[in-house]
């Protein structure tokens, strides 16, 4: 066996323990029809020393070179071939008292105020470990904001939990007031009400140049006090001339 064959193979192995018997450990749910989206598997392969190398190129390969690859690639979709073994989701009664998740910077400040809601499918994902739930959380913002959700306040209120494999946890909704995080992050004051802008210069027309007109009243006022007046330099030669 050649050492690329060999190594195909390797990755081939990995990427069947990844996508079908333990995707939680690497914050992955499937769709319904048991498909990753793509960039997310090479986010979470990148995460791991044992994927790093693994990148489309390399799925490619490993799907065209070996006659039983461990999966399928439907345009920006990929699905393991083998189903069956794939954990799924459960309805959780009893879930841990305090579970893990990570939203962006941006969406921050409106989260706190409204709380969060599912969006696309599977739901709101959740961890009990904060590690795993910030590494779900930085494929989406490089400096994601940690929430510690209390779960047994958010069944009061009607949150429905599940179970997805060891690690991670699936949540229609998540109130306001049932998870903490850091403080929001302070704007900057404005300007206060009535306070007096700044007077601006008169715009300058391009080529031009804008006059001091107020040395110019002070050096008229001068000449009109002492009786001087400056000619012009003509004036001066044509009355010298006249004198001659």
């Amino acid at each position: 066996m050649s050492r690329g064959l060999k190594e195909l193979k390797k990755s081939a192995k990995f990427l069947h323990y990844v996508l079908t018997i333990s995707p939680d450990e690497f914050g992955l749910i499937p769709d319904q029809n048991g498909y990753y989206r793509l960039k997310e598997l090479l986010q979470a392969l990148q995460e791991d020393p044992h994927g790093k190398k693994i990148r489309k190129g390399r799925l490619n390969e490993i799907s065209m070179s070996l006659s039983d690859p461990p999966f399928e690639i439907s345009s920006n979709l990929v699905r393991p071939r083998d189903a069956s073994r794939l954990p799924s989701l459960a309805k959780e009664l009893n879930p841990p008292k305090l579970l893990y998740t990570a939203v962006r910077r941006r969406a921050y400040p409106h989260v706190s105020a409204k709380g969060l809601t599912q969006g696309a499918q599977p739901g709101i994902v959740l961890s009990a470990d904060k590690d795993l739930a910030l590494r779900i959380g930085r494929r989406k913002d490089p400096q994601p904001v940690l929430l510690t959700v209390n779960t047994a306040q958010a069944r009061k209120l009607d949150t429905t939990f599940q179970r997805f494999g060891k690690l991670l946890f699936v949540a229609d909704k998540i109130p306001p007031g049932c998870f903490s995080g850091p403080p929001l992050p302070k704007h900057k004051p404005g300007k206060p009400a009535g306070a007096a802008a700044k007077p601006k210069r008169p715009a300058e027309a391009a080529g031009s140049f804008l006059l001091d007109t107020e040395h110019l009243e002070k050096k008229q006022q001068y000449l009109k006090s002492t009786g001087r007046r400056k000619d012009p330099e003509w004036k001066r030669y044509r009355r010298k001339a006249r004198k001659r």
